[in-house]
């Protein structure tokens, strides 16, 4: 890459080659003044940014190992780690010196934010000369820790010459080309992050860093050469968010076993997309095996982990080391350059699972990865499972009796066991036993809370089950497939839903979770969920109740009151939001709709449920409900502003506008302004709006603008399907204080006054129409008042609701179908969104 080439994206950061270069650079001298060199180490706890990746950079610079301590950790955790590790320094930020708070530290803390007078340092590469010592391709590069068996985590040490060797593999085999933009997802705590970061980076590509990979969620997708992630978490992700733009030339799926149903979801979801299949546990730098998806290949069929990737061997051998046959199963030994050195400072473990290599030179090593295999005929491997109890859960490597150690520590527990249980198909779930010691009761919460603070959240159990005692074999080991599935009904509340949002919400939990009832103030988490399930209740959310919910915010919020409360509070902030995404995902033309007098397009949000799927939905709402800032002059400025605005969505048409009320005569006026600057306008849909004259506004828009019926208004405008005016809209308005509703009656009454001096210009179109049967038919204008303004025809639809009630269930259903049939004769269109 050219020096001004762009190397790292975090969210509004960018850094070129030459920025993040100097930069390591500057950073790399002053940690060699600290004492960094070959054989130490420097912990790193620090977000998922662009200065963590200098930092990294940096430390590989001075000739350190980095060791990434994730601040979401539990403090014992945190403690422990850098207690073991030894570091020569920790490096963190302002944000996270609060997580060093009771850690035994052998290092200096150095807060980045917080240095100075780096810029003194020279910012071309760091030389040998300068260094400690000399850099050799035998020196550590990092130290990543993994579950262990006895309880205490291990870190896994991996040398500088094992990462040279899988970037020159990456960049033989996967090529530049496909390194271009790789997509940053995973933890710095996971082995797979240094093929994310590192391949692209000494292949002249770049790196969209992301917090994680459920970052995807919440945004509008993203598009790539490269994608690495878990299959079970890729293939939820494409599941709940069905259209959104997910794209890549390659997608790496790595982390645990590719399931047939999955690759071939996946290769639904991302058709243009070539699937590669990739194995390798730590020990043996990220990746040791690889299978490529091919034109050729067989749906429906499990896919194989591949052949050894280069200067790697692998071996499939019986108990007694002797190589099996073809077909046979047996356990999977790797060999070659890439092994770690061992585990830091557990020789005898090391000793375990590195072993002498019978096949090879003398003193070369094998490591026995607990995992059976076979080989086809076609010379690929096939995964079959695990000697041992180690367990993948969504991509995380979790030893049972790590987490078994830690529930025998709690006073109360006279005995553990901890397995995975998958009770529905393809969802798995760590499931904990114990049995109380003698005299004494458990408090499953207080146990619960007790391993939450001494292991990550992937490893706290989903279920907690209390037993007399634990099932034994005939030969007195534990039994465990005796052991029985948790009933979650038992650590339910009993308060059931009041409200018609808390009763679809509680319906919905339950849906997720396969369970006959949930309480308002039970734990989404504690009752079984986790992360994938997290992301199906949020989708399941978006489409009954048409709310944008946030991954994180259910992880904040995981009840059905918190969500409840989440809800209002966001509504609440959507009053700053000029645009307001109803619906981001969707391939296709998206929909704009104006606000009705009030200036709120709370009410469009119900549409999300009845227009299909690949149509994004955008409100736009009025400027100044927060109560600042200058307010439109005339209808012509207002229509301008949602021009620009609606622009930084779609930055060409054809144009998708709908209009209800005052927000048609918007509408109106946007759709002639895009024509007149050379734009299409496919649609143009009006609900229940009539060009202006005094009369027709007051039959219309007009109310008595005093406090009590504004509330009243507001309620009925802010309707959206199965909900009633005690739900969340309602509770905004109830929140609403004297400031709040000065500023609505602002907005209002200006838009009362700019719609009385519009006189609207001709369209060159057509116009499709939705007029409210009910309510006050006396003297009702009609659709055909719109003909001097259109060159077209109107095509009108009546609805059998009042004015106030054109976004009821029964009218948005009727208002989406009459859309869908326009949208999809928009389909032949050319589409720039395609």
């Amino acid at each position: 890459a050219t020096p001004d080439a762009v190397a790292v994206t975090a969210g509004e950061t960018e850094l070129t080659y030459r920025q993040l270069n100097e930069q390591a650079n500057r950073l790399a001298r002053y940690l060699v003044g600290q004492g960094v060199g070959p054989e130490s180490a420097v912990a790193l706890l620090m977000e998922r940014s662009a200065d963590l990746i200098v930092a990294v950079l940096a430390v590989s610079k001075a000739g350190g190992a980095y060791v990434p301590v994730d601040p979401a950790y539990p403090a014992d955790r945190i403690a422990f780690m850098l207690t073991d590790a030894h570091p020569t320094l920790i490096l963190t930020t302002n944000t996270f010196t609060g997580r060093l708070d009771g850690a035994a530290q052998s290092g200096e803390v150095i807060v980045i934010d917080q240095l100075s007078g780096l810029e003194a340092y020279a910012d071309h590469d760091v030389e040998d000369a300068e260094r400690t010592r000399p850099l050799l391709p035998r020196h550590p590069a990092y130290v990543i820790y993994t579950s262990g068996s006895t309880g205490r985590p291990k870190g896994v040490v991996i040398e500088h010459r094992s990462v040279c060797d899988l970037l020159a593999w990456a960049r033989a085999e996967i090529g530049p080309q496909h390194l271009s933009r790789v997509l940053g997802s995973t933890s710095l705590s996971f082995d797979v992050s240094v093929f994310e970061l590192f391949a692209p980076l000494t292949s002249g590509g770049s790196v969209n860093l992301v917090a994680d990979a459920l970052a995807l969620l919440d945004e509008n997708g993203w598009q790539g050469s490269l994608i690495s992630a878990v299959p079970s978490a890729l293939g939820n992700i494409l599941a709940q968010r069905e259209g959104t733009p997910l794209d890549a030339d390659l997608v790496v799926l790595a982390g645990e076993g590719l399931a047939a149903h999955t690759a071939d979801a996946i290769r639904t979801a991302m058709p243009h997309s070539r699937l590669a299949n990739i194995y390798g546990p730590t020990e043996a730098t990220v990746y040791a095996t690889a299978w490529y998806d091919t034109p050729h290949t067989e749906r429906a069929t499990t896919p194989p982990i591949g052949r050894p990737v280069h200067n790697t061997h692998a071996y499939v051998l019986d108990t007694h080391l002797n190589p099996v046959p073809t077909g046979v199963t047996g356990e999977l030994y790797l060999a070659g350059t890439k092994l770690a050195r061992g585990y830091l400072g557990r020789p005898a473990l090391t000793a375990e699972r590195f072993t002498a290599c019978p096949f090879g030179t003398p003193g070369e090593r094998m490591y026995r990865t607990g995992d059976l295999v076979r080989w086809n005929r076609d010379g690929q491997l096939e995964y079959l499972g695990r000697t041992d109890h180690q367990v993948k859960i969504r991509g995380f490597r979790i030893e049972p009796g790590e987490i078994e150690a830690t529930l025998a520590a709690y006073p109360s527990v006279a005995q553990a066991a901890v397995i995975v249980r998958e009770d529905r198909p393809g969802d798995k779930k760590l499931t904990a036993y114990m049995v109380a010691a003698a005299g004494t009761a458990l408090d499953v919460d207080a146990l619960r809370a007790h391993v939450r603070e001494a292991l990550p959240d992937y490893m706290v159990p989903s279920a907690f089950v209390v037993l007399d005692e634990l099932p034994l074999t005939t030969n007195g080991k534990l039994d465990r497939r005796a052991l029985p599935a948790p009933d979650y009904l038992s650590v339910t509340t009993s308060r059931e839903p009041v409200t018609e949002q808390e009763k679809i919400l509680a319906a919905l939990f339950t849906e997720v979770l396969g369970l006959e009832r949930v309480g308002v103030d039970d734990s989404f988490f504690e009752l079984g969920g986790h992360s994938l399930l997290a992301t199906r209740l949020v989708s399941r959310i978006r489409s009954e109740l048409g709310v944008e919910l946030s991954i994180r915010a259910l992880f904040e919020n995981p009840t059905v009151t918190g969500v409840v409360a989440g809800m209002a509070s966001s509504r609440q902030q959507d009053r700053n939001n000029i645009i307001l995404p109803i619906r981001r995902e969707g391939s296709r033309t998206p929909v704009f709709c104006i606000h009705p007098g009030f200036g709120f397009s709370w009410g469009y949000l119900g549409f999300a449920r009845y227009l299909p799927p690949e149509y994004p939905i955008y409100g736009l709402q009025a400027r100044g409900l927060n109560g600042e800032g200058l307010l439109p002059a005339n209808v012509a400025e207002m229509a301008a502003d949602y021009i620009e605005q609606i622009r930084s969505v779609q930055q060409a048409g054809p144009y998708c506008l709908l209009g209800w009320s005052f927000g048609g005569i918007v509408a109106h006026a946007m759709a002639v302004q895009l024509q007149e600057a050379g734009e299409e306008v496919s649609i143009l849909a009006l609900m229940d709006t009539y060009p202006a004259s005094e009369e027709e506004i007051k039959s219309v828009d007009a109310h008595v603008l005093d406090e009590a019926t504004l509330r009243e208004n507001l309620n009925a405008e802010m309707r959206i399907h199965k909900q009633s005016p005690e739900t969340a809209e309602a509770a905004i308005v109830d929140s609403l204080d004297g400031h709040d509703v000065d500023a609505i009656l602002r907005v209002f009454m200006n838009n009362h006054k700019i719609m009385e001096n519009f006189s609207p210009r001709r369209f060159d179109g057509d116009i499709l129409f939705f007029t409210a049967t009910l309510g006050n038919a006396e003297g009702r204008p009609s659709a055909e008042t719109w003909l001097p303004y259109i060159s077209g025809s109107i095509d009108n639809r009546d609805i059998a609701v009042d004015h106030a009630e054109m976004n009821s269930p029964s009218s948005a259903a009727a208002i989406c179908q009459a859309l869908a049939e326009k949208l999809r004769e928009m389909d032949s269109l050319p589409n720039p969104h395609a």
